[in-house]
Parts: structure tokens; sequence; C-alpha cells
């Protein structure tokens, strides 16, 4: 099983490879509990976080520009951020009344699902966003750090990720949005290689992202490092790397 952060492509077929199951991929948070899970018995596809669990209700929010919500109902966007209503979703954070009030939105509507209760009901605000196709949903990454905005496309960092990851002489990679007076954000790709190699180079990942990935998602920057500064979790800490490379100014670089 696996949960917490993207599972790599690369890490779900060696699996599959070493041990002959395909690793159960699902999403959930602190506040929710498990929501959408692939199917125990089942096809499994890496980057799939599957079907809604029982008794939880998803729906995929569609913003414009001005953020205003252009549609709201699942089914009728393929992509968006992901809004939750269900009994296991927390009632609210304790003590912050405002910050709970924010993490909520309001939706009456009447509704033959026994998940959703007809009136008024309130949705969990993930601020995470996804694409459905076919009711099976996919984690694109966090609206505030893996969601970049270059050049009037909206890029997933987490699609990036998953392509470079599959090189050989890639160990942990991330990819953020720095600033740019152009582009409004260019793509950044910080790369830890392999144990003990040298031969990883800005050329050779260029090329290898050029071969697989549209020419706007293609990294501006690789910036090869030893490591990468991680949180209690486990986790990369996006938020640190676009303050610091965003103070540095990699505007012009």
């Amino acid at each position: 099983m696996s949960g917490s952060s993207a599972l790599p492509d690369s890490i779900f077929k060696r699996w599959k490879e070493v041990t002959g199951h395909a690793l159960l991929e699902r999403y959930g948070m602190t506040e929710t509990g498990m929501v959408l899970s692939n199917l125990y018995k089942g096809h499994r596809e890496p980057g799939l976080v599957g079907y809604p669990l029982p008794y939880n209700s998803v729906r995929l929010v569609s913003k414009d520009e001005d953020n205003n919500v252009k549609s709201d109902a699942s089914g009728e966007v393929e992509e968006g951020e992901i809004h939750l209503y269900g009994p296991g979703i927390f009632k609210g954070y304790w003590r912050k009344p405002e910050v709970t009030q924010n993490a909520f939105t309001i939706l009456n509507h009447t509704s033959n699902d026994k998940a959703q209760p007809d009136g008024p009901v309130h949705w969990f605000v993930t601020g995470d966003i996804a694409e459905c196709r076919n009711n099976v949903f996919k984690i694109l990454g966090r609206a505030s750090v893996d969601i970049i905005k270059s050049g009037g496309y909206k890029i997933s960092a987490l699609e990036i990720e998953r392509v470079i990851l599959e090189h050989s002489l890639v160990s942990e990679c991330a990819v953020i949005g720095v600033q740019d007076e152009d582009l409004g954000q260019k793509v950044v790709a910080i790369i830890v290689p392999t144990a003990d190699n040298h031969e990883l180079s800005s050329e050779i990942l260029k090329k290898w992202c050029v071969d697989k990935l549209a020419q706007y998602k293609v990294p501006r920057l690789f910036i090869i490092k030893d490591n990468l500064r991680k949180n209690a979790m486990g986790k990369v800490n996006k938020k640190i790397l676009l303050k610091f490379y965003n103070d540095y100014n990699c505007i012009n670089v």
C-alpha cells in the first residue's frame, strides 16, 4: 500500500517486477481519513488513486482567473480542486474557528445520494488538484506549490517529477515554479543524482524531458544538488525551496 505522498511510476513498476504485485495507491488526509482508493482486487495504473470509498462524496471545483467557480458538480469537469464530504471528515481545527471556516464551503443541493443529505452541505476544501476520467482520480498536486502557471499554461509539477524520476541516474526530484518576468512562473527542477554518480548533467536531463514531455512542460532550469530538504514526514518542503530560489533571484537565470 502507498500513501502520504505521490508514488513515482518507477517505484510502482519496479515493485511489480520484484514482487509480482501492484502497489495499492490511495488518497487521504489527516482531516479526512482515506477517501479515494484503487480496487483491492482489480487492475491498477501508476499515478492513479482510484475511486471514492463508500459514503464519501468527491467533487472537483474549477475556477477562473478571478477565482470565480466555473463548475462545481462532480462529473461536469475533468480537472479541479478536490472538495470532500462524508462521515469521516473532521469537524474543525481545535480552537481555530477562522481557519475552520475557511476550510469549508457550503453548497445547497438536493441529492439521491445517501452520503449527501438534502440542504446545505459543508464541503471540506483540500487544496489538492486532481483530474477525473471515468470516475478514476489522479492527483496533480497541491494548488499552492504543485500547480505551476507558466506562459498561460497550468502545469502539474508531479507529472514532470514522475518523468524525471524514471531516469536511471536520478534518485530524487522536486519541481517548482519560480517567479519569471515573462512567463509568470518558470519550471525549475531540483535533482539529486543516484549515489556516487557524477555523470548526470542538465544536458542529459533536458534531452530526457524533451523526448517525453510537451515543450512547455520541459524545465527551463535543472539544479543538481546533494540532497533535498525534507520535513518530519519525509516529504520535500517545496515552500522552503520556492522561498529560497525566489529570494536568490532565479528569475533571469
